[in-house]
């Protein structure tokens, strides 16, 4: 029998070459790299087709009649939904500092589409059970993020345009732009849900009711899964995602107390700075989605302080009746109670807005009496004025830092 002669091209032997190459020599930390860009570059293939079939986004009525943005997933559970606000005659505005979770899928659903036909991640799966565990417990978020450097404010825009209260140019405007925008197919009807990559890949979209229209602007979308590792592959390396977003939620009170007393000195500027408070809580617990479960981790205390104005061992009989006589009866001990009254009051109105979110934490309160921590305090050789010590009569509360992982 003859030989057989099978002639081979060179662009055939580049292509076995490379194959040899590729499934060979490759140690499992290597794979493992390959196997999370091929996760990466799968999950911005599919982008379009994960976000459509699972979010979408529709104007709805809000409490005062105005549209609010509203997005819900496939099974009609809301995942997003804020009012707009007024700003100036730009438009109105949905105030965000960070991107929002608006759900997940499971990576499991598309497992086989990423492992395919390649040999070596089969062969790390089979050596590391372990891989295959992690990416059937793994999901996908999907994230939206706000619109850039609109006059230094992070948000979406929105712009209504109503023909009642438009000028005759106005209302001709207003046509116009309907006009335009219903011919590149980007006019939908107010109650119409559109599929969220759609919406992306179109908007500005609009929807029309009666009267009038909006047009909604709004940021970016992206998917995020953190990488697959947590395999002990010696020396190899590990695997490492960079910070994407946290929060360090403080309150610092100077002196907001009247003289010897638990009574504010500003009712109003302190209720701003609990609504400030709130609204910076609410926002951790919007954007961050294992702030809830950390803050009920916490040991949260309210701290107070007092200044040192005089001896603190004299003998003082002080105005707040709920100190008075406190201790051994001294100035310094009348401090220490004040301190922590006060600090006991401020822990009150935390503990109500903790509750009005349904985080199950307990706020305490400690107070630390006479202290220099902050300001200087007085003594015999430096007398002071109580304007001095100011910076001394304080209140603080501070939430440890929490920190969530995102690629960027």
């Amino acid at each position: 029998m003859g030989k057989k002669v099978i002639r081979l091209t060179e662009a055939d032997i580049e292509k076995i070459v490379k194959k040899i190459i590729s499934e060979q020599g490759m140690n499992d930390t290597e794979v493992l790299n390959e196997l999370n860009k091929k996760i990466q570059s799968f999950m911005k293939e599919k982008q379009t087709e994960i976000f459509n079939e699972n979010l979408f986004i529709q104007p709805v009525a809000g409490p005062n009649g105005n549209p609010n943005i509203e997005i819900t997933d496939k099974e009609g559970n809301v995942t997003f939904n804020k009012p707009f606000l007024y700003y100036q005659d730009k438009g109105n505005l949905v105030i965000v500092k960070r991107p929002f979770d608006l759900g997940s899928v499971e990576l499991k659903n598309y497992y086989d589409e990423i492992i395919g036909n390649n040999s070596n991640f089969k062969k790390l799966i089979s050596l590391h059970p372990e891989i295959k565990d992690q990416m059937d417990n793994m999901k996908i978020s999907l994230l939206m993020g706000p619109l850039k450097n609109i006059d230094g404010i992070p948000s979406f825009k929105l712009f209504q345009y109503d023909k009642s209260n438009a000028s005759r140019k106005g209302k001709k405007s207003i046509n116009a732009r309907r006009k335009k925008l219903k011919s590149n197919d980007k006019f939908w009807g107010f109650n119409t849900k559109i599929p969220l990559m759609d919406f992306f890949n179109g908007h500005p979209m609009a929807w029309g009711r009666n009267r009038f229209f909006i047009e909604i602007e709004m940021g970016s979308i992206g998917l995020y899964l953190d990488e697959v590792g947590l395999v002990n592959f010696g020396d190899e390396g590990e695997t490492v995602t960079p910070e994407f977003a946290s929060e360090n939620i403080k309150l610092d009170l100077v002196d907001v107390f009247k003289f010897d007393t638990i009574d504010m000195n500003d009712p109003s500027g302190y209720q701003e700075v609990l609504v400030k408070f709130k609204s910076d809580l609410n926002d951790g617990l919007t954007g961050l989605k294992g702030f809830k479960e950390f803050l009920q981790k916490q040991n949260l205390v309210v701290n107070g302080f007092a200044s040192r104005d005089n001896d603190p061992n004299e003998k003082v009989q002080g105005k707040f009746s709920g100190c008075r006589g406190y201790g051994d009866g001294t100035r310094g001990q009348y401090n220490l109670c004040l301190s922590e009254e006060r600090a006991k009051k401020v822990a009150e109105d935390l503990q109500e807005i903790f509750n009005s979110f349904g985080i199950n934490v307990t706020i305490k309160s400690k107070g630390h009496g006479e202290t220099s921590k902050f300001g200087p305090a007085w003594s015999k050789e430096k007398p002071t004025k109580p304007k001095d010590t100011q910076p001394n009569r304080r209140i603080t509360f501070n939430i440890p830092k929490y920190t969530e992982t995102i690629r960027n």
